[in-house]
């Protein structure tokens, strides 16, 4: 009896030191830091002062299909974007799939309170209203797709990373508010219901596909 106890002592054990989440150390560049949040993404690599010319360059392993960083230090860091906000830098991600699926689209939240979406009117934004911290880009997603009402986000999509690829995302972050600490959720493969047009639509769009369907056929019945 007392071994029994002392083997599932032993199973218990290695089952909860499993489900202990192990973070990296967390990187900082000129004066702003990247911690890990949860599970699902690893920092691997940190470099840049966060302007136009020399952004910061955050390298990250995706081992899940949702993973939170924390970014702390914007107060005092001044705007390094050349919009007119309080504070802001230039941010390229490099992104590792190591989830062992595809990814057709990767969306990236700004979060002030973790969990909670940030709504228009915080301050925190992907340098909204600044069209010439624009395009957003990726070096494999054609399309960028940003919402700021009912969250902050910027859904990249129109391509597919394979298990084991890389890809890259450069956008901007600026931020009008007090605010030290705020987060960044990121989550391959998720399609933003924005992006799902409404059935409404989609009857509009095939009443008036059927409508030139039938114009067609009248012109060439004449």
């Amino acid at each position: 009896m007392r071994g029994s106890r002392g083997v599932v002592a032993g199973v218990a054990a290695v089952l909860l030191a499993g489900t202990n989440v192990v973070h990296a150390a967390p990187m900082a560049a000129a004066g702003i830091t990247f911690s890990e949040v949860g599970a699902g993404v690893t920092i691997t690599g940190l470099s840049g002062t966060g302007s136009v010319a020399d952004p910061f360059v955050l390298s990250e392993t995706f081992t899940g299909l949702d993973g939170t960083i924390s970014i702390a230090g914007l107060p005092g860091f001044g705007n390094k974007t050349g919009s007119g906000h309080t504070t802001g830098f230039v941010l390229v991600k490099s992104a590792l799939n190591s989830t062992g699926a595809s990814w057709s689209f990767f969306d990236h939240e700004l979060q002030q309170i973790l969990g909670t979406p940030s709504p228009d009117g915080d301050g925190l934004s992907f340098a909204q209203g600044c069209a010439t911290c624009r395009p957003f880009v990726s070096n494999t997603y054609p399309v960028a797709f940003e919402e700021i009402i009912l969250r902050d986000f910027v859904n990249f999509s129109g391509a597919s990373v394979a298990d084991g690829s890389s890809v890259t995302f450069r956008y901007s972050i600026t931020d009008n508010s007090p605010i030290d600490l705020f987060f960044l959720r990121e989550r391959p493969n998720f399609r933003p219901p924005e992006m799902v047009p409404e059935p409404a639509t989609l009857f509009l769009l095939g009443f008036g596909l059927l409508g030139v369907g039938v114009i067609t056929r009248r012109h060439r019945s004449a």
